[in-house]
């Protein structure tokens, strides 16, 4: 489409939703939240970094029919926020990292259709996971451009998957997904393991406390009975 012909974007109409579910079974809603919000902890101090699940990704200015809606996307070198909507020509680029959670009724298009657009558009990498271990070869594959086009990421050793755009080593777990930072071999945490290792170190805080407490009260006791020893003595 010549730019000429492009209409506003306040002259068509961009929808943030077409009603369909997040996912199919709740092994899958389960995988995705968990990864968007392990992937939200970890970006949460980048002023620059935008993690988004499900909105549209509109990639034709003029044309709301050119659009998915990816199961999770990583935009970086954006402002943080959170668009009902991701416009690319709107923030300047295409996302980064794409990861779709392959299903009965999605993996063929996860693989063909999919992979196509976002090899089109220049999406820098590309992750399929197969929660279920049902559809793909592998539960976990992954493309990276290079020139204009897709080629397979090279599993390591142990099976896992690097995204640089990310600096992760990406893994299955079960059901989830799982990441460790390259640069420093964190593991990262969900929320609900964030929470968990908040709440050991909230009470390994407290026991250290009380520890703290009764040390100084028998500290206290021995002055008080060598006080009245001496007093004693004197007598």
């Amino acid at each position: 489409m010549s730019s000429s012909l492009v209409l506003p974007d306040s002259d068509v109409f961009y929808p943030s939703s077409d009603g369909e579910p997040l996912g199919e079974t709740a092994i899958h809603v389960n995988a995705i939240f968990d990864w968007y919000s392990t992937l939200q902890l970890f970006l949460m101090d980048e002023p620059r970094a935008m993690v988004l699940s499900n909105n549209f990704l509109y990639y034709e200015q003029g044309n709301p029919r050119a659009r998915r809606a990816p199961d999770i996307m990583v935009i970086k070198d954006v402002p943080k926020e959170e668009p009902d909507h991701y416009k690319t020509w709107v923030y300047g680029k295409v996302p980064d990292v794409i990861f779709e959670f392959s299903s009965l009724g999605t993996w063929h298009e996860d693989l063909h259709d999919k992979k196509d657009l976002y090899e089109r558009i220049k999406v820098r990498e590309y992750f399929l996971f197969d929660p279920k271990q049902e559809y793909l070869d592998e539960p976990l594959i992954g493309f990276r451009l290079q020139g204009e086009d897709y080629f397979d990421i090279a599993r390591e050793a142990d099976g896992s998957l690097i995204c640089q755009k990310l600096g992760l080593c990406i893994f299955p777990e079960g059901t989830r997904l799982r990441g460790v930072v390259l640069r420093t071999g964190e593991r990262l945490l969900n929320w609900e393991e964030r929470e968990l290792a908040r709440r050991a170190e909230r009470d390994k805080a407290e026991h250290e406390r009380q520890r703290a407490d009764q040390a100084e009260a028998e500290v206290a006791r021995l002055k008080a009975l060598l006080a009245e020893r001496g007093e004693q003595g004197s007598q």
